[in-house]
C-alpha cells in the first residue's frame, strides 16, 4: 500500500507540467468513511488526510548580468538578471542572490548557466550553477551604487548608512505612499521615480508642497490624472495616526509593535516624543510592554530623538494630519492572544490571510512570517505546508480556525 501511494505521488508530480492548471502538491485521503470516523481529528486537521508538497519546479537559464540594489533601509541586495524562462506559469527574468555569502556558496558569476526555481511556486531563486562559464565568483562592490559611499557589514549583509543616499530616499518615499502606509492611490513606483529624477520631490514632505499642475503636458499626465493625484494626496491627510507612524519607516517598528504602543497609552506623537526625551525612563517603560524587546526599544528612542524625523512629524502636524490614535479602534484582548507571536499556514475558505492577520493582531498578537522556537502558536488551514511539520517538531501550539473563532469575532 505504502509503495503504491509513493508511486502515485511520483506519477502526479511527473505530470504536473501537463495539467491545464497549476498544482504544488497532492492531498492524500482515506477513502473509507467508516475508517475516517475511527481515525478522527486533531485540533487542527483530520487524521485521515495529509498534504504532500512537491519540490519547486526548476528551469535552466543563463545569467546575463548581476546588479546591486539598495533598499530603503540601505540594505544591499545583489540580483541576477537572467535569460527569460517560464517556470510554473510565470516568466522569470531576475532572481535575488541575497548576499555575498550566498553567491560564494554556489560559486556564481555573470555568464554562468544556472538552475532557477520559484520557491513555494512564488519566489524566484537561483538554486545552483549547472555549468560554470566564468572565472571566479561575483563580488559585491564595497561602495554604494547610488551614492558611492563605503558600505558597512552587519551580519551577512552590506548596508549603505548615508542618510542622503538617493536610492534610500526614493525607497522611503515609495514606502510612505504604499498601500500599507498612507495609501496614496496613483503614486506608483514609476511615478515616484519620475518625480524624484526630475527633482520635483526629494522627500515625503514635498508631496504636500509640490504644485502637481506643473505635470500637465508631460507624457502620461493629463488634467484628469493630475486632479486624481491631488485628490489622493489630500485624502491621505485623514489616515489614522498608526498609518503615519508606520509610514515614517522607523527601523523594526511594524504595525504589531505600533498597536502595542497604542494600547499602552503611547497612542500619540506627543506621548511618544515626550517619553523619549528621557532615554533611560523611555527604555524602562518600553521594555515593560510585553512584545517589545531591547532592539526595538532603542530604535524607537533613537527615532524620536532624530531631528529629521521630528521635523517631518511637526510638518505633518501643521498640515492637520491625525497625530493621535483612538485606542478604542485598536482594542487589545488581555487574555490569550495579547503579546503572543503567531504564524499562519494553509488556506481558509471563509477568510483571506490578510483579514485573519488583521483581526488577530488587533487583539494584541504579533504576526511572524516564519516558524521559530519563539512562536506561541501556529494557525493551520487546509493543505498546510512545511511550517506545520516544523511547528510540531518544536512543540508549538497548533490552532485551527475554529479555535481562533472562539477568541476573535472574525465577522465584526
Amino acid at each position: 500500500m505504502g509503495e503504491n501511494i509513493i508511486n502515485y505521488v511520483k506519477e502526479i508530480e511527473e505530470q504536473r507540467e501537463r495539467f491545464e492548471y497549476e498544482i504544488d502538491g497532492v492531498v492524500l485521503k482515506v477513502d473509507d468513511f467508516r475508517l475516517r470516523d475511527v481515525l478522527g481529528y486533531t485540533s487542527h486537521h483530520p487524521k485521515w488526510s495529509i498534504a504532500y508538497k512537491f519540490e519547486s519546479l526548476r528551469a535552466v537559464s543563463k545569467v546575463i548580468d548581476i546588479v546591486v540594489q539598495v533598499g530603503r533601509s540601505g540594505k544591499i541586495t545583489p540580483v541576477a538578471n537572467i535569460e527569460k524562462v517560464l517556470i510554473a506559469g510565470a516568466f522569470i527574468s531576475s532572481a535575488s542572490l541575497h548576499n555575498q555569502d550566498y553567491i560564494d556558496s554556489i560559486g556564481l558569476n555573470v555568464k554562468d548557466v544556472v538552475a532557477i526555481s520559484r520557491r513555494g511556486d512564488v519566489i524566484p531563486a537561483v538554486e545552483l550553477v549547472v555549468e560554470k562559464l566564468s572565472v571566479g565568483n561575483f563580488k559585491i562592490p564595497n561602495y554604494c551604487p547610488s551614492c558611492e559611499k563605503s558600505l558597512i557589514k552587519e551580519g551577512a549583509h552590506l548596508f549603505c548608512v548615508n542618510i542622503h543616499c538617493p536610492l534610500k530616499i526614493m525607497g522611503h518615499i515609495k514606502y510612505f505612499c504604499s498601500k500599507k502606509c498612507m495609501n496614496i492611490v496613483g503614486l506608483s513606483e514609476k511615478t515616484i521615480e519620475f518625480l524624484f529624477n526630475m527633482n520635483f520631490i526629494s522627500s515625503e514632505i514635498d508631496l504636500y508642497t509640490f504644485d502637481f499642475d506643473r505635470l500637465i503636458g508631460f507624457k502620461g499626465f493629463n488634467f484628469k490624472r493630475v486632479n486624481k493625484l491631488k485628490r489622493s494626496i489630500e485624502e491621505s491627510k485623514n489616515r489614522p495616526f498608526k498609518k503615519l507612524l508606520l509610514a515614517m519607516g522607523i527601523k523594526d517598528l511594524g504595525i504589531n509593535t505600533i498597536l502595542l504602543l497604542i494600547n499602552n497609552n503611547l497612542n500619540s506623537f506627543d506621548a511618544i516624543s515626550l517619553l523619549c526625551q528621557d532615554n533611560k525612563n523611555a527604555l524602562v517603560k518600553l521594555l515593560d510592554i510585553k512584545g517589545i524587546g531591547e532592539r526595538i526599544a532603542f530604535n524607537i528612542i533613537r527615532a524620536f530623538n532624530d531631528k529629521i524625523i521630528l521635523d517631518k512629524f511637526n510638518f505633518f502636524q501643521e498640515l492637520g494630519f491625525k497625530m493621535q490614535e483612538d485606542s478604542m479602534n485598536c482594542v487589545v484582548d488581555s487574555s490569550f492572544l495579547f503579546g503572543k507571536k503567531f504564524c499562519i499556514t494553509g488556506s481558509f475558505d471563509e477568510y483571506s490571510r490578510h483579514v485573519l492577520i488583521d483581526k488577530i493582531t488587533k487583539k494584541g498578537a504579533i504576526f511572524s512570517s516564519s516558524v521559530s522556537r519563539y512562536l506561541d502558536f501556529l494557525l493551520v488551514g487546509k493543505s498546510p505546508g512545511l511550517k506545520l511539520k516544523k511547528a510540531n517538531n518544536l512543540g508549538i501550539k497548533i490552532l485551527s480556525l475554529f479555535d481562533i473563532k472562539n477568541l476573535v469575532n472574525l465577522d465584526d
